[in-house]
């Protein structure tokens, strides 16, 4: 009894087996790409096959029997041809073709739904984001969209139709998003009624996404995130320096506060720019680097601001708010900007320079700094300096292209925190 229940399992695990190796090799085929059969119908030789091993196991020669008798059966059937090698038929098999006008058995044989059925249910899934309001959603969608209409996965998980609704339901809610973003588990609740769901199944998706479609290229998820509205806690501006503020029918100045203060998310979003006394503004990139800048410099007239490396939403719109206010007053005050003397700090620098001050002026971000803490430094790998001579054929970073040589010959970055002391002249 235990024999014959070992031999209807070795037979059941083998035809599913053959059946899906076959239908691998159909889906790979030109034949699937095109929709129409070709004169080679798809085939395997026994001796270069997976399955070589058991046929030919001179420990157990039930095996071989057992597998000439599912593919005969297969063959009855009319989902298979076999061929024979000469003068050992019935056998020893030499080939194993499936047959054209049986694919749809074989797909129920095998327990597995046709490839064409999955390419169809994720372009009717991801349709709707043919209309998104965002360009790169539809350049997402447009390449996704000839490539599964040709037949081709496009790289994406086929399998997993449920993920991609998903996130079809989370680029389509996120344009709905308040300005200064909305916490991603607050998010989740009211999307999916799970606040973790959306960390769990749809933001590394997400994030493969921005990446690859984004218009900026950032450094790190949440950076990625924020871009798109969803950020881990509501984000305060923190800031030094003297700003007059109206914020709910109130003045507010903000000099005074030894160290600086913080704004949050709501008062930037009620909050309007009403006068600025300082003969400049500086924003930092790092935390420690900005606390480091207030302290020496603690009486001069600067309004300084710290991005939290790549700008976060609720500072883009405090940002907005300031140089609109510029643009209204007529104001000329000079802006500079002091960040880590790398890919991103440049990144960084460039997007301030681009969207809110265009005479943004780079601090302690040249090459004798970098000369002068190259010590300091740290250490560069291969596909970093790959990028370093990239952007320095890229037109909007011509101004740091003898920073972007340097960091390639050297191999070298410089964070921030390395400059250790702020020189009085700066």
């Amino acid at each position: 009894m235990a024999q014959q229940l070992n031999e209807r399992q070795f037979k059941s695990r083998f035809q599913k087996q053959v059946i899906s190796y076959l239908l691998d090799k159909y889906e790979r085929s030109q034949a699937f790409k095109s929709g129409q059969p070709t004169g080679q119908r798809p085939q395997f030789a026994l001796k270069d096959s997976p399955f070589w091993s058991d046929y030919s196991d001179e420990m157990d020669f039930r095996k071989r029997d057992w597998m000439n008798e599912v593919l005969a059966a297969l063959a009855q059937q009319g989902v298979v041809s076999l061929k024979w090698e000469r003068f050992r038929e019935g056998e020893l098999l030499a080939k194993v073709y499936l047959e054209w006008d049986a694919l749809m058995d074989a797909y129920h044989l095998a327990g597995r739904e046709p490839k064409q059925v999955k390419l169809e249910r994720l372009r009717e899934i991801l349709r709707p984001l043919a209309v998104h309001p965002w360009d790169w959603v539809r350049r997402f969608w447009q390449e996704a969209e000839e490539k599964l209409a040709l037949r081709q996965s496009a790289g994406l998980a086929l399998d997993d139709p449920g993920g991609y609704t998903d996130l079809v339901r989370v680029l389509q809610a996120l344009p709905k998003l308040e300005e200064t973003g909305r916490p991603k588990r607050l998010f989740s609740q009211e999307l999916f009624h799970d606040s973790k769901h959306f960390e769990r199944h749809v933001q590394k998706r997400l994030v493969s996404l921005l990446r690859a479609y984004g218009k900026q290229e950032m450094e790190t998820e949440e950076e990625y995130l924020d871009s798109v509205g969803l950020v881990e806690n509501p984000r305060h501006v923190w800031l030094s320096g003297a700003l007059v503020l109206e914020i709910g029918g109130q003045r507010v100045e903000t000099e005074g506060f030894a160290g600086g203060v913080g704004l949050s998310a709501v008062s930037i979003r009620e909050m309007k720019v009403v006068g600025i006394n300082v003969r400049r503004i500086v924003t930092i990139e790092n935390l420690t680097s900005f606390h480091q800048w207030v302290q020496k410099r603690a009486g001069r007239s600067e309004l300084v601001l710290y991005t939290g490396g790549f700008p976060h939403r609720t500072l883009q719109l405090f940002l907005q708010k300031l140089a609109d206010f510029f643009a209204q007053q007529s104001l000329a005050i000079p802006v500079g900007h002091w960040g880590d003397v790398d890919l991103g700090g440049i990144r960084i620098f460039q997007f301030l320079k681009s969207r809110f001050f265009p005479h943004l002026q780079p601090i302690l971000m040249d090459v004798p700094t970098l000369e002068a803490c190259r010590e300091r430094a740290v250490q560069a790998d291969e596909k970093y300096v790959e990028k370093a001579k990239i952007m320095r054929e890229e037109p909007q970073f011509a101004e740091w292209r003898e920073v972007l040589d340097w960091i390639a010959q050297h191999r070298l970055r410089l964070e921030q925190e390395s400059i250790v002391a702020i020189p009085e002249d700066v």
